[in-house]
């Protein structure tokens, strides 16, 4: 077997798109158009709610670390007194 083809061509077909995207990303245009206060506070809540959206995760994710790690609690049946 070639070495050639033991590489996943995946891989630069990727990189080729993600090159793709950058250049067209960073390369400069003119257009005219304007952003108005509705897009304006569009953006901003979108931020906010991904910022708040982000922490719940994070916390959530924390939690379930800090948990596991954490000493005397492993998953201990509950006894019943009757």
């Amino acid at each position: 077997m070639r070495p050639s083809a033991l590489r996943s061509p995946g891989r630069s077909n990727l990189r080729t798109l993600v090159l793709a995207l950058v250049a067209v990303l960073v390369s400069e245009t003119y257009v005219s158009a304007y952003l108005d206060a509705g897009t304006g506070s569009m953006i901003i809540q979108l931020l906010l709610g991904g910022a708040a959206g982000l922490a719940v995760l994070l916390r959530m994710g924390w939690r379930r670390l800090r948990d596991r790690f954490r000493p005397g609690r492993k998953d201990e049946p509950t006894q019943v007194d009757e």
